[in-house]
């Protein structure tokens, strides 16, 4: 991932690489809209991403269009980050679909620079 500041506007690029060697890319755009509240826009998200920090917390949900073979999904995101240090952040994404859970990440993300 990789982030920047412009006005008002934080962007993240992210590049993805899956254990078959596919590759996917997302480019998010983030907009502070209260004094913890923030959203959100992605390409391949619906809508509006809906974020809020508390402490070294940040909650952010969304719908997320996935591909899947030769069909694409609109799957419920809901991630949990926590910044550890200045350099480290944990990251847990649930994922539902009608309500029921398809799947889970935990990432764990050091800065370098």
């Amino acid at each position: 991932i990789k982030a920047s500041w412009k006005d008002d506007i934080a962007t993240l690029d992210e590049k993805f690489v899956y254990s078959d060697g596919t590759k996917s890319s997302r480019v998010w755009k983030l907009r502070k809209v209260g004094s913890n509240q923030f959203e959100g826009t992605a390409g391949d998200v619906e809508g509006i991403a809906e974020g809020e920090t508390a402490g070294n917390a940040f909650y952010f949900v969304y719908d997320l269009n996935l591909p899947v073979d030769d069909s694409t999904y609109v799957v419920n995101f809901e991630d949990w980050m926590f910044l550890m240090d200045e350099n480290t952040l944990l990251s847990r994404s649930y994922m539902s679909k009608w309500g029921f859970d398809v799947g889970e990440v935990t990432l764990v993300m050091t800065k370098t620079l």
